[in-house]
């Protein structure tokens, strides 16, 4: 047995001899191998955190970024409506004062217009009442109108207001003078018997003009009606009537006389009717 442990240790000795190197024990190789995890894993964590660490920032300062350009983008973005605002303010502006403008140009070409057809209206009514409108009261007394007054009739191509007797002598007359009251002087110029002067509806002369035109297209006859203070009345007719133009002083042409009148003086009323007889 002791040589066996003799032996045993020999070989054990021959053993560290032949190999020099001192054979590590189990326990040192599981402690250094714990202690290369731990050291790893120290690593690893501290690593870990440095990246997170690292990450943070990054993300932090990326955050910073994107709020730091979110308000940019915001301000811009309410810059941009406001100019926008602005924009479409001055445009309406504009545009309204445009269409203010072009409204009163199109209300003053409207205007214009309107004048001129109100103009062409009147032209065209006062040729048609020309056209239609009968040449003397003796027509107007034959289309039925038998009540004596205020009627149109055309003289010289022109419509013109007369006063038609239509109870005389058949009726169809022309009153161009009538006297009765002395409310309008008759002792005017030389103008104001060319136009003629006061009311039909009172005392009234017609104007030579209008006698002159009347007794040139067609052929007239004359009747005088006087009556004097004591309401005595008589008449003159004349089958020859003509007043002649401005040129030859109106003058005033006459023939063919007939009636009652001889000492009554003062003249009442001087009408005249186209006559059938010349």
């Amino acid at each position: 047995m002791e040589m066996r442990n003799v032996n045993e240790q020999e070989n054990i000795y021959e053993d560290y001899i032949v190999d020099p190197q001192i054979p590590r024990r189990p326990e040192i190789k599981r402690e250094n191998s714990q202690n290369k995890w731990i050291i790893a894993a120290t690593l690893v964590g501290v690593f870990i955190i440095a990246a997170v660490a690292f990450l943070a920032t990054v993300g932090y300062t990326q955050v910073q970024q994107l709020h730091d350009e979110t308000s940019r983008l915001r301000e811009s973005l309410a810059n941009s409506q406001q100019q926008h605002t602005k924009a479409i303010g001055n445009v309406s502006s504009y545009m309204m004062n445009q269409l203010h403008d072009e409204t009163s140009r199109v209300r003053d070409r409207m205007a214009g217009l309107g004048q001129k057809l109100n103009n062409a209206i009147r032209k065209l009514s006062e040729k048609m009442k020309t056209s239609i409108s009968p040449h003397n009261c003796n027509v107007v007394f034959d289309n039925g109108y038998t009540t004596s007054g205020i009627y149109t009739i055309n003289i010289g191509g022109k419509a013109t207001q007369v006063y038609c007797d239509m109870e005389t002598d058949g009726g169809g007359w022309i009153i161009f003078q009538r006297r009765f009251d002395g409310s309008v002087d008759f002792y005017r110029n030389w103008t104001s018997y060319q136009q003629g002067f006061g009311s039909l509806n009172g005392e009234f002369w017609l104007g030579l003009d209008l006698l002159h035109q009347l007794t040139t297209g067609a052929s007239y006859k004359l009747r005088v009606d006087l009556e004097d203070a004591e309401n005595n009345t008589a008449y003159a007719e004349y089958r020859i009537f003509t007043v002649g133009k401005e040129s030859s002083n109106y003058t005033l042409t006459v023939g063919g006389c007939s009636g009652t009148a001889g000492k009554i003086r003062p003249i009442t009323e001087c009408r005249i009717n186209q006559s059938s007889l010349l």
